[in-house]
């Protein structure tokens, strides 16, 4: 079980938001190659009894360097949490409800560091420096 001592502890310095307000996505410095996810119900709650654990954890061998939601048509509840680790030439999507992430292969020299944004269904990345971009379908 997860044990944090504070809301900040446990909901992370760096926090995204679902576009329909029910879930959220943190990490935190003392953690950085962990993303939790979790009810915003549970934290909006000052009800005893309100679970405040989190919905998933998700740890990576690398440092999840950017994340945000993404609205999807395809997807019941209508979007899906888009993310990424340092060291890896992949984007990584979560689907509320899924088991567990799913990954998508970049090409290899490309190391995404930054979400830049979605346009057009297409998610545009850049590497640490922005010196680097590409873009993807999601």
């Amino acid at each position: 079980k997860y044990e944090a001592t504070t809301l900040t502890d446990a909901v992370g310095g760096d926090i995204a938001v679902s576009p329909c307000e029910t879930m959220l996505a943190s990490t935190c410095a003392s953690r950085p190659n962990v993303l939790f996810l979790w009810s915003a119900t549970s934290f909006a709650s000052t009800e005893e009894g309100v679970d405040d654990d989190p919905l998933a954890i998700f740890v990576h061998d690398g440092e999840v360097t950017a994340k945000t939601w993404v609205a999807d048509d395809r997807v019941s509840g209508g979007s899906k949490l888009v993310f990424l680790c340092a060291g890896k030439s992949r984007v990584y999507t979560w689907i509320p409800g899924a088991v567990a992430p799913v990954s998508m292969a970049l090409p290899q020299s490309f190391m995404p560091h930054i979400i830049e944004g979605v346009y057009a269904g297409n998610l545009i990345l850049a590497t640490r420096s922005r010196s680097e971009f590409v873009t993807c379908e999601l």
